[in-house]
């Protein structure tokens, strides 16, 4: 900031032009014997322009704060498409954060993402963000079919939307190693969202080149702690610069209920209560208990944590009967979405099952 932006006593400012001070950094960087001795200003003098020039960049910096927590407050949510999930996530995924989802494989993870692809691209009065959305695939190739059909299914909903060609706007990135991905995130990443107007950024999954790669094996706690903190640091940058909703699919790994119990961290026997409540960690006897990949140090990166479950249960042959009129054995599939945790959304669950349409919620009663 510079010295004639403030109103000061024009003995003071030539004073201050006399010592080649040019801005206020310059001056509030010395001493008050210091800036005495510079430009010969006496004792009290130095006093009142010490204040004066404090309270300038005080009020500039107080401006700005205000702007900018403004501008953060700002944050959009992105629809899931469903009322019922909606309302467990307080209005859907919100932008300027990380949001994780994990579960076992063929809970629907995948499911969900594209959706959220879908939704991304609606109007911000139909739930979405109007822009387009950048899916980074580590693990399998982009299930265009089911995209597909997911699209047909929304513009029938949405009638308005029947023009548009929504895979259009989904810009697929598929990667297999740390060092890409990393290297397009730090580097790539920005430039394709300001291009391409993206504000919706899907990594499924976060953790497979972590655990797939070669490399990233041979690395010891530190090195592996520094790359995951790097990683975030990196999508951070981005959800913040550009508003925008970034959501990691997060690979388990399963808890063994006798280590748990047994098990000693830091003095607490089982580990710490708190980091096993955040983990989501299954209670139900039924059910195998699991914790997201990548440990702590992602955790701590996470802003919000959600967990995608299924139960399976078996429903004896004598209560189906098939349309052919014989009995057969089948599976009761119960799919559970909870909210871990999240600065702005209390633990909370909801019942979905996944049909041609998309992922849907089911109300408390069914």
């Amino acid at each position: 900031m510079d010295l004639e932006q403030v109103d000061l006593p024009p003995r003071i400012y030539r004073a201050l032009k006399r010592a080649c001070f040019d801005t206020i950094d310059q001056v509030l960087h010395l001493s008050a014997t210091e800036l005495a001795t510079r430009t010969s200003l006496e004792q009290r003098d130095v006093q009142d322009t010490l204040t004066i020039l404090s309270e300038a960049v005080y009020s500039c910096v107080l401006c700005k704060s205000t702007a900018l927590l403004e501008r953060r407050q700002q944050y959009d949510r992105l629809s899931v498409g469903d009322p019922y999930i909606d309302a467990v996530l307080r209005g859907g995924v919100l932008t300027s954060s990380i949001t994780e989802v994990h579960g076992k494989s063929a809970v629907g993870k995948t499911q969900l993402m594209l959706q959220l692809c879908i939704m991304a691209q609606l109007p911000v009065e139909l739930g979405g963000l109007a822009s387009g959305a950048l899916y980074i695939a580590t693990e399998q190739t982009f299930p265009i079919n089911r995209f597909a059909q997911l699209e047909q299914h929304m513009k029938k909903r949405f009638p308005q939307l029947s023009n548009m060609n929504m895979s259009d706007n989904v810009h697929i990135v598929h990667i297999r190693d740390h060092e890409t991905q990393q290297h397009i995130l730090s580097y790539h990443l920005a430039t394709a969202m300001l291009t391409h107007n993206i504000r919706l950024v899907i990594v499924d999954s976060i953790a497979a080149n972590f655990r797939g790669d070669e490399d990233v094996a041979s690395w010891d706690a530190a090195a592996r702690a520094k790359a995951i903190f790097e990683l975030g640091a990196s999508l951070k940058k981005l959800a913040h610069e550009y508003n925008a909703a970034v959501v990691c699919v997060n690979q388990v790994t399963d808890i063994f209920n006798d280590t748990i119990s047994h098990a000693t961290v830091g003095g607490i026997q089982g580990g710490d209560p708190y980091l096993r409540v955040t983990a989501c960690v299954q209670k139900d006897p039924n059910e195998d208990a699991v914790t997201p990949t990548l440990g702590l140090a992602w955790s701590n990166i996470v802003n919000t944590r959600i967990k995608m479950s299924r139960r399976d249960t078996l429903v004896p042959e004598s209560d189906i009967v098939c349309a052919n009129g014989s009995e057969t054995a089948a599976c009761n599939i119960t799919r559970t979405l909870t909210v871990c945790f999240g600065p702005h959304l209390p633990l909370s669950n909801c019942k979905f099952e996944i049909t041609a349409s998309g992922i849907v919620g089911l109300s408390a009663d069914k």
